[in-house]
């Protein structure tokens, strides 16, 4: 019998780490408005998310610049209401 595996979703509120996410291809499962009007990137994978983001910090990550600009634009085309 196969069993499913639950992966838990990532929810990123800042615009360029979810660009750097939806730039290294981790797949946008939805966005929502917060009441305070923040918008929120809610991405597969949780802990492959936290290892980007981390990788990021440490000055470690390697992304595609073609895709970091069009990651941005994607990203930043969503913040109008």
């Amino acid at each position: 019998m196969n069993k499913i595996k639950y992966v838990p979703y990532y929810e990123e509120k800042d615009f360029f780490y979810a660009s750097l996410l939806y730039g290294r291809g981790q797949k946008l499962e939805n966005t929502e408005w917060d009441d305070r009007g923040v918008l929120h990137w809610i991405f597969e994978d949780e802990e492959r998310c936290k290892r980007i983001i981390n990788q990021h910090i440490n000055g470690e990550l390697r992304i595609n610049s073609k895709n970091l600009e069009d990651a941005l634009r994607t990203i930043k085309g969503m913040l109008k209401k």
